[in-house]
């Protein structure tokens, strides 16, 4: 048992941990851990242990969506359409600009993960069919008064922005780099649009996808073990949602597939050359993390 990465006393005990148990690689699974073990990168480096975790260029870049969509929009690549809010008044504009309430608009933290922070302004047209149950995101029915639910949303005094909602599909990609310009990649398309609960994946042999993450991958030079969430724009194109710092949480269906992310992670520490192949066919990993070919 470790305290949160939040904890003042994380660090302290992460070092102690490894130091009794001659600990050699690191691998944190949350995105403060990642952040406090990188700060102190230079701490475990003394004492011979590696810290599979991205450098502090890298965090910058992807810790803040605004940038991350800054940043690969630099590099022609394709990214959700956004506005950037800093008071009421921008806010009650942008949403105008995305024309709710006829429109669904989502709002949300340029720091926020995996859902929590998001507001839904639920529009007269539809409710977006990857909603989730509401146990991360707060949906707005579109009866409510918006001047009432603007006003809290800027009270939460994070950095804002306001976007037009994405489509299913929605993917999970696990990405590691294992060359000097080339990554091993895994696109596993969510069975339950809103990832939570799991219920399974498919990995797909898409090559459109594929390609396209390895331009995000490249114009963000990611180098250490990434997690990138995908969605669909208005064209059916794949499009970033967010860029995490550390492996996703269903990583393991990708592992049961036969894509051994953790061992090649250690690998590259080693300056072990890696074997990867890109999928040739559409693999059915189940919530129980058993494999069904062809999406029997």
């Amino acid at each position: 048992m470790v305290p949160r990465g939040s904890d003042e006393d994380y660090l302290e005990k992460i070092l102690e941990i490894s130091m009794n148990e001659n600990i050699q690689y690191i691998l944190p699974g949350s995105d403060i851990e990642v952040l406090v073990l990188t700060k102190n990168i230079d701490i475990f480096k003394n004492k011979n242990i590696n810290l599979i975790v991205p450098n502090v260029d890298v965090l910058n870049k992807i810790k803040n969506k605004a940038v991350t969509y800054d940043t690969l929009k630099s590099s022609g690549v394709n990214v959700p359409e956004y506005t950037l809010i800093y008071d009421l008044t921008s806010l009650l504009s942008a949403i105008n600009k995305y024309e709710y309430p006829t429109k669904t608009v989502i709002v949300k933290p340029t720091d926020g993960r995996g859902g929590r922070g998001l507001f839904v302004l639920q529009g007269e047209e539809f409710r977006p069919d990857w909603l989730g149950s509401g146990i991360r995101e707060t949906i707005i029915p579109n009866s409510e008064q918006i001047e009432k639910w603007a006003a809290k949303i800027m009270s939460s005094g994070s950095e804002l922005m306001v976007m037009p909602p994405l489509n299913i599909p929605a993917y999970d990609v696990d990405v590691l780099k294992i060359r000097k310009s080339d990554y091993a990649i895994v696109v596993r398309k969510r069975i339950n649009p809103a990832g939570i609960p799991f219920e399974g994946n498919i990995i797909v042999s898409d090559e459109k996808i594929l390609n396209y993450c390895k331009e995000v991958a490249k114009a963000l030079d990611l180098e250490s073990l990434h997690d990138i969430d995908l969605m669909t724009d208005g064209n059916g194109d794949p499009v970033v949602l967010e860029v995490n710092p550390r492996p996703s949480g269903s990583m393991v269906a990708s592992m049961i597939a036969g894509y051994p992310f953790i061992d090649w992670a250690i690998s590259n520490k080693l300056n072990l050359e890696v074997k990867y192949c890109f999928p040739k066919y559409d693999l059915y990993v189940d919530k129980y993390l058993n494999i069904i070919t062809n999406n029997e």
